[in-house]
């Protein structure tokens, strides 16, 4: 009895030694962890925020105005600002400095882009009506908004960095004068674009199925835009003509730099013979 009595008291006391040593063990292992976590959110933090000396190494915009991706309407047709529907795409990358290499380039994750709607004559940003851009990941942010301004301004900030701002004005929506949405042309001459209005502004390339083939900077060189006999020889029957209209502006601010470009196109559907 008196030997039976001694086991139990035994077990009893190993089996509350390994209680407390595993109680002893879980909670190490809970506060370690946490102290992990609050240390890799700190750093995550900071990765973003704390850049003393850095410099943008990219703040581009692109404004992207495509009427002719809805079915019902071709490059030939004149189109109404106010329906057109704009897209919206900004990069935002950092250096830790002017002479860093590209490798040591860095995605802005917390960065925040505005885009500003103005109309002629826009200058402070009160005579903006603003969006702000979505991140997307790896420093890329969009967005879109129906309706094309006549001035548009973008902005991008981020911790750390000072701020990127450029104004530019859009270019007009062009309208495809020749060749003519569903006619018949032929492949052994060469295709002549024209198209109105020619802005100063702006460069105009020549597109075959979304491929450029001619540029115009000049007047001379857009009122002589064409698609070459030699590219058409091996052309399908169906084709598509289209113009792209590049405008924009490079501008410098204090230690950031930011470029606007805006994109028209417009294109028409033919049958090479």
């Amino acid at each position: 009895m008196q030997r039976n009595r001694r086991l139990l008291v035994c077990r009893v006391a190993f089996l509350l030694t390994l209680g407390f040593a595993l109680a002893a063990c879980g909670g190490d292992s809970s506060e370690n962890s946490n102290a992990d976590a609050s240390e890799n959110n700190s750093s995550d933090a900071n990765v973003d925020s704390n850049r003393e000396g850095y410099q943008w190494r990219k703040s581009l915009t692109t404004l992207e105005i495509n009427p002719d991706s809805d079915p019902s309407v071709n490059g030939n047709m004149e189109i109404d600002p106010a329906e057109v529907e704009v897209q919206f795409t900004t990069v935002l990358a950092v250096r830790p400095n002017n002479d860093s290499g590209e490798e040591e380039e860095v995605p802005v994750l917390d960065g925040t882009v505005r885009i500003g709607y103005g109309e002629e004559g826009a200058t402070l940003d009160e005579d903006f009506e603003w969006i702000e851009l979505t991140h997307q990941g790896e420093g890329v942010y969009s967005g879109s908004a129906r309706g094309v301004a006549e001035v548009y301004r973008a902005t991008a900030e981020a911790p750390g960095i000072k701020p990127a701002i450029n104004t530019v004005s859009s270019p007009p929506i062009a309208r495809i004068l020749s060749p003519v949405h569903g006619e018949s042309y032929p492949r052994r001459r060469a295709l002549p674009i024209s198209f109105e209005p020619i802005d100063s502004g702006t460069i105009v390339e020549a597109l075959l199925n979304g491929q450029m083939l001619s540029r115009g900077t000049s007047t001379a060189e857009r009122e002589a835009l064409s698609i070459s006999a030699a590219w058409l020889q091996d052309a399908a029957d169906n084709q598509a003509i289209g113009i792209k209209l590049r405008g924009g502006s490079f501008a410098v601010r204090g230690d950031g730099q930011s470029y606007l470009e805006i994109i028209v196109l417009r294109e028409v559907n033919v049958n090479i013979r």
